[in-house]
């Protein structure tokens, strides 16, 4: 099995905080080649001609056409995707020992999004006014005992109470993945989501201008004692179109998905074996948490429904009451409730602050314990990384 490892960080803060990534990943992998894609060698791809022009200076897809790149020239078997602020703890057996799969996913916060899929004429593009758009929601999987159950659409708060009334011990699964840690075995697969990225965003425009355009003129002759309002949607770039994926693969059986496909533009993306890595359904422990679930622990969980309950996902959650409560066993590291983290990963925005070294710096002593950090230092080979972070914590300046 011939495995490679694409690690994206073009730019001075992500170079910079990728070292945390490349040397983490080697330390548990030494048999994988890692590609750490930086500034120096970010033109020397072919696709680089198309950076500006055909990829719009989006560094989201056009890593994903360099890492397609990648697997076609050393022909890999698979390739491991990772983002440059990533920690890999454990060697990746989701990732390298899975090879039935043509997409192993991990898991971001537990919130639902949804992609708009607009109807168009095949040849000419246009919008056919006689067929509905689409909103395709990630589903949600129902846990009951050893059953589960995928619930398509996007009436989360509807099925939480309802499963809450009808077994305590019930749980809901968001099956909202993270672009920033993933592993493809299928290189079509890749293709065909770098493909869609376009149609994606031409609909996501075309969308965003009708909402303007509804704003600006809402609909006349609304029943009596209605109300209207038109509201935007956040743009997910590479990730809703990684999104689609989830939700066309789990919810297959769905004639409305598979009908028209072509007309909504994501034919090539149906009847793909999709898993997610993570194991964490219930709270029962033993289970592995990639990605931003790596936060989790009970209180982030119950804080989690509390507030997407009654204020959405904009509040934000206080991560700290789950870190501090990591801890290390037989050199593992392991959420509060048992879960063993794979792979840390920063994310939540977190190298967009005005200064991302004094930020991070401040975000690992003020969150992590010390037997976490000296889990980081020791464990995934990033000792100097974490030494420095701790002298920038402690500079006045």
């Amino acid at each position: 099995m011939k495995i490679g490892c694409v690690i994206y960080a073009v730019g001075d803060v992500y170079e910079w905080i990728s070292e945390c990534a490349v040397k983490s990943f080697k330390k548990y992998h030494p048999d994988i080649k890692v590609h750490h894609i930086t500034n120096e060698n970010f033109n020397t791809f072919k696709v680089a001609k198309g950076f500006e022009t055909k990829f719009n200076g989006r560094h989201e897809i056009y890593r994903w056409a360099v890492a397609l790149e990648i697997w076609k020239e050393k022909q890999y078997d698979k390739v491991i995707m990772l983002g440059a602020d990533t920690i890999t703890c454990a060697r990746l057996t989701e990732f390298t020992d899975n090879n039935e799969c043509d997409v192993v996913l991990t898991l971001d916060d537990p919130y639902q999004i949804s992609i708009d899929a607009v109807p168009r004429d095949t040849k000419t593009g246009e919008f056919i006014t006689s067929m509905p758009i689409r909103e395709i929601y990630t589903p949600l999987v129902l846990v009951d005992g050893e059953r589960t159950h995928i619930i398509p659409g996007g009436q989360t708060g509807d099925y939480v109470i309802q499963a809450e009334a009808e077994n305590s011990n019930a749980e809901l699964e968001y099956t909202h993945c993270n672009s920033d840690v993933v592993c493809f075995n299928n290189v079509n697969c890749l293709k065909y989501l770098i493909e869609y990225y376009f149609r994606y965003m031409k609909d996501y425009k075309f969308m965003a201008e009708r909402i303007k355009t509804i704003r600006e003129s809402p609909p006349a002759n609304l029943p009596a004692g209605s109300t209207w309002e038109a509201e935007g949607k956040a743009c997910y770039g590479e990730q809703g179109v990684l999104n689609l994926l989830v939700a066309l693969s789990l919810c297959e059986g769905l004639l409305e998905y598979s009908q028209n496909a072509e007309i909504y533009g994501y034919k090539n993306l149906l009847n793909y074996n999709v898993k997610i890595a993570d194991e964490i359904a219930c709270q029962s422990d033993g289970g592995v948490i990639y990605n931003t679930r790596s936060y989790r622990s009970k209180k982030w969980a119950d804080q989690w429904n509390k507030t997407f309950m009654e204020e959405g996902i904009s509040l934000k959650i206080d991560h700290s009451l789950s870190l501090r409560e990591l801890k290390v066993k037989n050199k593992k590291l392991y959420t509060a409730d048992g879960h063993q983290i794979k792979v840390w990963h920063y994310g939540h925005g977190i190298l967009s602050e005005a200064d991302p070294r004094k930020h991070v710096a401040k975000f690992m002593s003020k969150n992590f314990n010390n037997q976490t950090v000296a889990f980081f230092q020791r464990e995934c080979d990033n000792r100097e990384f974490f030494q420095d972070l701790m002298t920038i914590s402690m500079n006045k300046e």
